[in-house]
């Protein structure tokens, strides 16, 4: 099947199934007790980011940035204050530090440096200057919570990955490559033991030519054929994917992340 029939196929699956969501959910009704039929409209319809329930596990597809809170490069390198850093609904501001830890994470290694206050000294802003794009950071603090009336010391901590200032995307839209996913690999996946399955990874690169390179398993899904699979539909995926590109408008490479199988870190 030609890659164009291929992602015209998954367009209409997608459709479709909208379709039959928006159908389900006007025709959903009870019966009162004084006999009158109403329809129910939930407030909000929960996402899942599962199209497929033939099998028995609730089997995951996520691809995505390796941690859900991100930072542009650009931000990144102003950043003055760990407050410039960490979301601001985080209220780390109302914090009383101890410590502050700043680290990079580098495969199994990690490169730390430790501070005393919410400003960065100068040792954790060179850190922060030597990460690229796709990098992954922590930032951990044992502090004080002035939010609440108890004052006992807590850690807190978020993992942040750095995004180019445009990220890359799939020219024919985040669902339609989802949906390619899930169709290419659910009949593999009818049959699972819940107890087996595992947190699978599968890390690629989207090039600054918008190809798809460096497809590596990161972690096994507990079941060596879908790991196997997996690999080869994210190298044979059809379409085309639009490079990122820095704060200068030049294009650079970005990494991203499948997750699949059970839920994990």
């Amino acid at each position: 099947m030609k890659p164009r029939l291929i992602i015209f196929s998954l367009t209409l699956i997608v459709l479709i199934l909208t379709i039959a969501n928006v159908v389900n959910a006007n025709n959903t009704s009870v019966t009162t007790e004084e006999g009158v039929s109403t329809n129910l409209i939930p407030d909000r319809i929960p996402v899942t980011n599962n199209t497929y329930n033939v099998h028995f596990v609730d089997f995951v597809y996520d691809v995505n940035s390796r941690f859900m809170t991100t930072i542009t490069k650009e931000k990144l390198l102003k950043a003055k204050s760990v407050l410039d850093i960490v979301p601001k609904e985080a209220k780390w501001d109302k914090l009383s530090v101890e410590t502050v830890v700043v680290a990079v994470l580098k495969d199994a290694e990690e490169i730390i440096e430790i501070g005393n206050e919410m400003q960065l000294n100068t040792a954790q802003m060179n850190l922060l200057k030597s990460v690229d794009y796709s990098s992954n950071i922590y930032i951990k603090t044992r502090a004080i919570n002035n939010n609440y009336k108890n004052k006992s010391i807590e850690d807190f901590a978020y993992y942040i990955t750095i995004v180019p200032e445009k990220e890359t995307a799939y020219n024919d839209g985040h669902a339609i490559f989802m949906a390619y996913l899930k169709e290419k690999s659910r009949s593999l996946i009818t049959h699972l033991n819940e107890d087996q399955l595992q947190a699978g990874k599968i890390v690629f690169t989207i090039t600054k030519n918008g190809t798809i390179e460096n497809v590596q398993l990161e972690s096994s899904s507990g079941y060596k054929s879908i790991d196997t699979k997996m690999i080869e539909i994210i190298k044979n995926a059809p379409g085309t994917w639009t490079p990122a590109e820095n704060a200068k408008g030049e294009k650079v490479n970005q990494t991203l992340v499948f997750s699949f199988g059970k839920m994990g870190c």
